[in-house]
């Protein structure tokens, strides 16, 4: 993700917003079914559901990144500090609304 931030080329974003991470998202998920079937044969329901819920926030930041690589391949977003980029250009975004 930082390199493809950091390259001038949509086509890289794009690539990997439409091929790459749907394939980490669909891995995750087999991942997640398997872990879950292994966990239930294992330890039963208990305690599952904190697992759970850490594979869905691993599944919702891919999705997250899918869109926002698109979004920078189609130019939207930019000002907001690049793909990678730190917090530089954050406050301009998000907080110059609220300076006075």
């Amino acid at each position: 993700m930082r390199q493809a931030g950091n390259q001038d080329n949509e086509n890289i974003k794009k690539t990997m917003a439409t091929s790459e991470l749907p394939e980490l998202n669909r891995l995750v998920e087999e991942l997640r079914i398997a872990h879950r079937q292994l966990w239930m044969t294992t330890y039963k329901a208990v305690g599952w559901e904190v697992l759970d819920i850490r594979y869905g926030g691993v599944l919702a930041r891919i999705r997250s990144a899918e869109a926002r690589l698109i979004d920078f391949a189609e130019g939207r977003g930019v000002e907001a500090g690049g793909i990678g980029g730190g917090a530089a250009g954050l406050y301009d975004v998000r907080y110059s609304s609220f300076a006075a």
